[in-house]
């Protein structure tokens, strides 16, 4: 049977004091470090997920700012295509003028030559007329002739 008696009673205090200390130093420090630790890997999940979504902002802008890039590539480039059809439209709008200007100067030449030359022909009229004559008639006076 059981005894109660004064062993049982030293055997309890042996037993909470054993308690007591085992707590203080062995079960309390590691409940501290399993914390710790939970806390620590708490700490790094938000910041993880901090930095999950800082980069979906970052990613989010980069794309914005690339499409942006593209659209004032392509305004710059039919800019420039315009700009480059209007001085080709320039260019080829003075080409033609100064082709017509040179064709009219060069038909104004061509008709003050044809002037002056005839003239020149009219003004030699009745001494071709005598050669001709003269040829007809079998005289030969080439020392006269054009």
């Amino acid at each position: 049977m059981l005894d109660i008696n004064i062993t049982l009673l030293i055997q309890l205090v042996n037993f909470l004091v054993t308690l007591i200390v085992l707590n203080f130093l062995l079960i309390k420090p590691i409940r501290d470090i399993v914390k710790k630790r939970r806390d620590l890997a708490a700490g790094m999940l938000t910041d993880s997920e901090d930095f999950i979504s800082d980069a979906a902002v970052k990613l989010e802008n980069y794309n914005a700012a690339l499409t942006k890039a593209k659209e004032e590539a392509v305004a710059a480039r039919e800019a420039y295509k315009n700009e480059a059809t209007a001085k080709e439209s320039d260019i080829l709008e003075a080409a033609r003028a100064d082709a017509q200007a040179f064709l009219q100067s060069s038909r104004e030449e061509t008709k003050a030559a044809m002037a002056e030359t005839l003239v020149s022909l009219e003004q030699r009229i009745p001494e071709l007329s005598r050669l001709v004559v003269d040829q007809m008639l079998g005289k030969t006076n080439r020392s006269s002739a054009v």
